[in-house]
């Protein structure tokens, strides 16, 4: 999930060449529909975590799913803000015409994914990394 939720970006007004515009679309509502459908797995399994692993391990788990659900809101909600405005010709006119509640919504955006890339290639390998530890002379067979 959070592989998913970074690779998600909100939509861009400038329509630079129609086929790609379409596509970074698509892929976009893909990967929200993705999240969408396995919100309540991501929840479940969350927590049902604190049965097999220790609370730091819950902690982070809590704080990555933070962070995918509200950079999901964030990118609907610029979206949906853009999709409101309809498309603009440059790069000029889309950085002129913004709403203060873009930034807003951006910079939320770039914080999620700071953390998101750090969780998944970091974060959650150290933490489960004491769990994934095997015994000597278990890990010969």
């Amino acid at each position: 999930m959070a592989v998913q939720s970074h690779k998600l970006s909100p939509n861009h007004r400038v329509d630079k060449n129609l086929e790609d515009y379409d596509d970074n679309i698509e892929s976009n509502s893909g990967y929200i529909k993705f999240i969408e459908n396995n919100i309540n797995k991501l929840i479940s399994l969350g927590e049902g975590s604190i049965f097999l692993f220790g609370p730091e391990v819950k902690i982070i788990l809590d704080e990555a799913r933070g962070n995918i659900f509200t950079k999901l809101e964030s990118v609907k909600i610029l979206n949906s803000l853009r999709e409101k405005k309809g498309p603009s010709n440059n790069f000029i006119g889309e950085i002129t015409e913004k709403d203060p509640l873009e930034t807003v919504q951006e910079k939320a955006i770039i914080e999620c994914n700071k953390f998101l890339k750090d969780f998944y290639e970091r974060k959650l390998s150290e933490k489960m990394e004491p769990y994934l530890r095997m015994t000597p002379y278990l890990s010969k067979y």
